[in-house]
């Protein structure tokens, strides 16, 4: 479990070295009727102690005072029905965020813009390239020089459409639709640490590199 939050955390960190970016996580710790206090504080000791405590110093894993006190894992038993504990853990993390992160508003051809994007492609192909999207840019008043910054807003932002331009191999390309990458993900983990043939084999790969042979997919 360590291994796999130090991945997920290390890529949020990734998506921070932007200018103003503020991307972060909060540690929900679910079942919470299934640990102790003393384990829930074992817990975050350990945390404080490990490779994990880096990214509580640099911001991207969120302690938060909760109750008077400062915590980095937010328990919650999602399992006995009751609303009141959520509904108190969302208005105390909910208060927080707005506190503390003030999303940059667009302007009005950049909301188009994502919107003729995503109806464009979203159902279709689900991506387009870097220069189909400068065409639909042109069509709203966005420049070229300018389409890289308003796609890096939207993706950071929202989440709604992805554009690595650092990474070679995917900076020409705009994922309209990012269901068409998180949903295979998904089934992929499901097949790596479940019942499948193969799974041993995808499993080691994920654990050793974070990556695995695309022929697994099938």
């Amino acid at each position: 479990n360590e291994e796999i939050l130090l991945q997920i955390l290390t890529t949020i960190a990734s998506m921070n070295a932007g200018e103003n970016q503020e991307s972060l996580a909060l540690l929900l710790g679910t079942y919470s009727d299934q640990v102790t206090k003393e384990m829930l504080a074992n817990l975050e000791d350990c945390i404080y102690n490990s490779e994990i405590h880096s990214f509580i110093q640099r911001g991207v894993l969120r302690c938060i005072p909760l109750e008077g006190v400062s915590k980095c894992i937010f328990p919650l038993n999602n399992v006995n029905g009751e609303r009141e504990e959520i509904t108190f853990l969302q208005n105390q993390l909910g208060t927080h965020i707005q506190e503390n992160f003030h999303p940059q508003p667009l302007p009005t051809s950049w909301v188009f813009f994502h919107l003729a994007l995503r109806n464009r492609y979203e159902t279709t192909k689900g991506w387009c390239s870097l220069e189909d999207a400068v065409e639909v840019g042109s069509t709203l008043g966005i420049s070229r020089e300018n389409i890289g910054n308003v796609l890096s807003v939207i993706h950071r932002q929202f989440g709604t459409i992805l554009f690595y331009p650092e990474i070679a191999s995917l900076a020409e390309l705009v994922i309209c639709n990012p269901n068409i990458i998180f949903k295979p993900i998904s089934n992929l983990i499901a097949v790596a640490f479940g019942e499948n043939r193969h799974a041993p084999l995808i499993t080691e790969q994920i654990r050793c590199s974070g990556q695995f042979n695309p022929d697994l997919i099938e």
